[in-house]
Formats: C-alpha cells, structure tokens, sequence
C-alpha cells in the first residue's frame, strides 16, 4: 500500500505520517532507518516532527546527522525496492 507524500511533514504530528521512515546518515559511517509509528509511540503522536529533527543524534558519534530523508518505505534502496517518494529534510 503506497503512502501519500506529505504536504509540509515538518509541520505534521509524528501520528499523522503514517507508516513513513526517516532515514539519518552523513555523520560518521553509520546509517539508520528509524519507522516514524515507533517514534511516534516513544515521543508521542502530538509532536510535530519538525520540532523532533534537530534534537536527533547519532548513537556512534554523537553528532546531528547531515543527512535527513523522510520516505514512505523502510528498504528504499539503488539495490531493490525503490521508495515511491522521498523528502529530504536536511536543511533547517
């Protein structure tokens, strides 16, 4: 079932967004896909997520990723399943 792509996801509540991943990478060698329903259940689905982004860090050397990208499928990837959309929220 292919999500649609959100108008302003930084203004959303993380319960609004669905079944959306945001993919974090661009700090050290790690890379995380992080399912925004569990982020929702951990933080609360009243957040917004843009309020939520720039508190992120990563867990290997502690930096804000520099790369953010919110998309509507977990195994977005050049080697399979392509994300129908994607959003990068990096900036801001």
């Amino acid at each position: 079932m292919a999500l649609s792509q959100p108008e302003n996801p930084r203004a959303a509540p993380l319960a609004d967004l669905g079944l959306c991943w945001l993919h974090l990478s661009g700090c050290c060698q790690r890379t995380t896909s992080y399912p925004l329903p569990l982020m929702a259940e951990r933080l609360g689905g009243q957040r917004l997520l843009g309020d939520v982004l720039p508190r992120l860090r990563c867990t290997g050397c502690g930096n804000k990723p520099a790369r953010m990208v919110l998309t509507d499928r977990a195994d977005d990837s050049s080697y399979g399943a392509r994300a129908m959309w994607r959003i990068d929220l990096s900036d801001a």
